[in-house]
């Protein structure tokens, strides 16, 4: 009689999980674990199609302290207000780097998005200036002082009035010298009240 031996079943396929060099085999299966319970999780959808964190602009909104509640419609609308404002920004920037053919936005693009929409971007003005260099402000200021370096004395100063024109003020006024016989004047001693 002949013995036949069974073979052993083959082991199963393992599912193909790509891993990181730099984790272990116990952390890499957590990690898949949770990536599943949050695939099987449907993605919350945000209203108005906001992509800034309702959250945070509420928190920025109660920071006023004469806030003392914020509706939840009065988020939506400062989110969804921020965001148009935000994209109107970005897309006027785009333009002017488009404009100088160049394939990324530098600072000059955002300042000259405020400096073409000063009429609606006025209150952007002292928080994004015109960049302006050294040399621009020494040849202005070259400009302005036509005079000789050692004749400084005959420039005209913030002070002096322009050509043709009566001074005024109190500078302009004529001093004239106490009356001997005036008395002085002393302020009122304080009360010790």
């Amino acid at each position: 009689m002949e013995i036949e031996k069974e073979e052993p079943a083959p082991p199963a396929p393992k599912p193909v999980v790509i891993e990181d060099d730099d984790e272990d085999e116990e952390g890499s299966q957590g990690e898949q674990e949770k990536v599943t319970e949050k695939a099987k999780q449907a993605p919350k959808e945000r209203p108005l199609g906001l992509r800034i964190p309702l959250a945070r602009v509420k928190k920025i909104m109660k920071q006023d302290p004469d806030l003392k509640m914020v509706k939840e419609e009065a988020v939506l609308l400062v989110a969804k207000a921020t965001e148009r404002f935000i994209e109107f920004l970005a897309r006027e920037a785009v333009n002017s780097m488009n404009a100088d053919k160049r394939k990324s936005i530098l600072y000059k693009d955002l300042a000259n998005v405020v400096l073409v929409h000063q009429d609606t971007l006025e209150f952007l003005q002292d928080v994004i200036p015109e960049k302006v260099t050294v040399k621009k402000v020494k040849e202005a200021l070259a400009k302005k002082k036509p005079a000789a370096p050692g004749r400084a004395s005959d420039a005209p100063t913030a002070t002096d009035p322009a050509p043709g024109v009566a001074p005024s003020g109190p500078a302009a006024a004529p001093t004239s010298p106490a009356p001997e016989d005036a008395a002085p004047t002393t302020p009122p001693a304080p009360s010790a009240s």
